[in-house]
């Protein structure tokens, strides 16, 4: 039960107001992925650069994103993030052995040093 206590401290703690501001074209990316079943291969949202040849990076994290928005909006976003988060804690402390004291000092050292990637919510770098 502390446990389970510790998990919820490191979901409150790392949820942040959705603010990523490449969110627009990752959004549209993943709903042109998942509704024509093809990569973008130019820049056809951009009025500087329209129709620039190039090879989006994210291609895997944009329909992710597009389908996490359209369930819930920001906070799903935010949450997915947050959860993301608690998830690697987990993983990162699930196979050593320790008192639940010293994770919780190492969950507090865990939640300062990610929050420059929590911030802005989910975004690729963090998966």
């Amino acid at each position: 039960m502390k446990t389970v206590l510790l998990y919820a401290a490191i979901l409150f703690l790392t949820i942040f107001p959705y603010k990523d501001p490449d969110w627009g074209w990752h959004y549209r990316y993943g709903e042109y992925l998942l509704k024509n079943h093809a990569l973008l291969q130019k820049d056809t949202y951009s009025w500087t650069m329209t129709g620039y040849q190039w090879i989006n990076p994210s291609w895997l994290y944009d329909p992710i994103l597009y389908g996490i928005y359209s369930t819930g909006g920001f906070f799903s976003l935010s949450l997915a993030g947050a959860l993301i988060t608690v998830l690697t804690f987990h993983l990162m402390l699930s196979r050593i052995s320790i008192p639940l004291w010293l994770k919780g000092i190492f969950a507090v050292y865990f939640v300062w040093m990610t929050r420059s990637v929590n911030w802005q919510g989910l975004r690729s770098q963090m998966i």
